[in-house]
């Protein structure tokens, strides 16, 4: 792993230390920078490439508070460098900025995570 990706990125500030991922030597870690519908951007350090949740992720994701979102910290296996890799775990958030989801439906929309700081501003009602 990229020593300057990881201070770059913020994880060495938000971990305390480096840490490997866990499972196996395939794994890397990596970040999310975008998320699209469904699908992902991340970056590694060397460069930005789309990702997707594993089909053992999403069958074991219960809401949508379990699928990655920006600022999240992601172990992945790349598929294709520089163009694809696949998600397979998030490790441990600090925090998590959501909004009640539009409509009808009682589930939460994911904003950021891993924030240290936030405006946020608001149109004033009359």
């Amino acid at each position: 792993m990229d020593e300057q990706f990881l201070d770059i990125f913020g994880y060495k500030e938000w971990s305390g230390s480096v840490l490997l991922p866990s499972g196996s030597e395939t794994l890397t870690l990596a970040r999310v920078i975008a998320v699209h519908k469904n699908g992902f951007v991340i970056a590694n350090g060397k460069e930005e490439m789309s990702a997707e949740v594993s089909g053992k992720f999403l069958f074991e994701a219960e809401h949508t508070e379990d699928l990655p979102t920006v600022g999240d910290w992601v172990e992945i296996q790349v598929v294709d460098p520089g163009v694809f890799a696949m998600i397979h775990a998030i490790l441990p958030r600090k925090n998590l900025l959501k909004r009640k989801d539009p409509g009808k439906r009682s589930d939460y929309q994911l904003i950021a995570v891993i924030l240290t700081s936030v405006l946020l501003c608001s149109p004033r009602r009359i």
